[in-house]
């Protein structure tokens, strides 16, 4: 079956792309020269509460290594950009600008890294999108309608769960998460939906992207391999109902 290229209503609550790089530079450097980049130069910028972390703690630390320090955010549109020292993040939020839109703008961030710095080495993508799927607009009538087939003892299982699985092939890690509504918190969720559908793409570990044109590639194929990976979770006659247009 061929995977939709629009929906009527989309899903997507947030999309975000991380980028995770080491390079040379001082870190004041690195927040200075992404901070200031042309195409976000205009954007509110606003101190998030990792910068007053002392450098030196946040570089010991791996939990701390990779956290944004600044947030810009478009004064036009849902659209941010998160900086580190070690990290730059592109997040849309509701309503999705969709991929054609989106794609640039993550071209953006990779080019943005490989002109302002030398010898960078990307050494994670993560390419995320987060879902919530509501009965009216996906045709889903609560979560045991996906295709999951989960058992306990032989009994399929319809208390709340969250679930998360991971497959990985050549250079593209894979993990997805589905939790059931009572069990996810957050003051953006729509009302009445029956599935959070957490789908995380990423570069598989020990892989570097040293070259602008190779991290390109490698976001079109996470781009296919997460339409993939959320779209097999629907039944298809829901998925048939819920698409505007087939690719």
């Amino acid at each position: 079956m061929p995977l939709p290229n629009k929906l009527k209503k989309d899903a997507i609550l947030e999309a975000i792309c991380e980028f995770r790089f080491e390079s040379d530079e001082m870190d004041e450097l690195v927040l200075g020269r992404l901070s200031e980049t042309v195409p976000w130069a205009s954007f509110l910028k606003t101190r998030l509460p990792f910068s007053d972390l002392p450098a030196p703690m946040r570089k010991s630390d791996s939990t701390l290594r990779y956290q944004p320090l600044v947030e810009l955010r478009d004064r036009d549109s849902p659209r941010l950009i998160k900086i580190g020292s070690n990290v730059v993040s592109a997040h849309v939020l509701a309503p999705y600008c969709g991929w054609a839109a989106f794609r640039p703008q993550l071209h953006e961030v990779l080019e943005t890294l490989f002109k302002k710095f030398n010898e960078i080495r990307i050494t994670r993508i993560g390419l995320r999108y987060v879902n919530a799927l509501a009965p009216a607009d996906h045709h889903i009538q609560d979560i045991s309608g996906l295709r999951l087939k989960i058992q306990i003892d032989n009994e399929h299982l319809t208390l709340p769960f969250t679930l998360a699985y991971v497959n990985t092939a050549d250079d593209i890690t894979s993990i997805v998460k589905v939790a059931s509504p009572s069990l996810v918190a957050g003051t953006s969720l729509p009302v009445g939906f029956i599935a959070l559908i957490d789908v995380d793409i990423c570069t598989s570990e020990n892989v570097i992207i040293s070259d602008l044109e190779t991290g390109k590639a490698w976001l079109d194929r996470a781009h296919q391999t997460e339409k993939e990976e959320f779209f097999r979770l629907w039944p298809e006659d829901a998925l048939r109902a819920a698409t505007e247009e087939w690719t």
